[in-house]
C-alpha cells in the first residue's frame, strides 16, 4: 500500500529486510552490514519505508515509538535515513519525512527526533526540527551527530 507519490515514486512500508541494503551501502558502508540491524527493527509498532523508482528503492526510513531525550514519552523516533547518493537533491528525504511525520500524527505522538548527522542537520532544519542538545561523535561511526525535535503540538490534522 503506498503512503505517498512525489515526483514518480512511491512512498510503501516494508520489511526491515528490505531496508538494510540501501542502509549499509548509504550510512555503514565502511562497517559490516550487521551493523545496520538494531533491536528496535523488529518492534511489531516499527514502520520502515521505503521509496520506490520503479521497483528499485532509492531511499529508506525507519520510525518507531522511543522517548525523546526531552522527555516526552508519546515520541516518535526517526533513524536510519539513507538516500541513493545518486539521488540526494530530489525530493525523496523530503516525502520519507512526510510518510514518517503522518505516522507520527496518526500515533498522537507530541514530537517527532532523531540524531541527525550534522552534514544533515540543515535538512532537519528546514523542516522545523530543532537542536535539542549538544553534538556529539557517534561511537560506532566516528561521524558527529546532533539530536533535533520537532513539536507537533498546534500541528494536528
Amino acid at each position: 500500500m503506498a503512503l505517498g507519490r512525489v515526483a514518480g515514486l512511491e512512498i510503501r512500508a516494508v520489511t526491515a529486510e528490505a531496508v538494510r541494503p540501501l542502509r549499509h551501502r548509504v550510512l555503514r558502508a565502511d562497517m559490516a552490514l550487521e551493523s545496520v540491524r538494531t533491536e528496535s527493527d523488529d518492534r511489531p509498532a516499527t514502520v520502515h519505508l521505503a521509496a520506490f523508482d520503479g521497483d528499485e528503492i532509492v531511499g529508506v526510513m525507519t520510525v518507531f515509538a522511543d522517548p525523546s531525550p526531552l522527555g516526552d514519552s508519546t515520541a516518535q523516533r526517526i533513524r536510519w535515513m539513507a538516500v541513493d547518493p545518486a539521488r540526494q537533491r530530489g525530493a525523496i528525504g523530503t516525502a520519507l519525512l512526510e510518510a514518517g511525520l503522518a505516522i507520527a500524527r496518526k500515533r498522537r505522538a507530541v514530537s517527532v527526533w532523531a540524531d541527525a548527522r550534522d552534514t544533515a542537520l540543515g535538512f532537519y532544519e528546514r523542516h522545523g526540527f530543532r537542536p535539542s542538545g549538544p553534538s556529539f561523535i557517534d561511537p560506532e561511526t566516528g561521524l558527529a551527530h546532533t539530536p533535533v525535535v520537532l513539536d507537533l503540538i498546534g500541528d494536528r490534522a
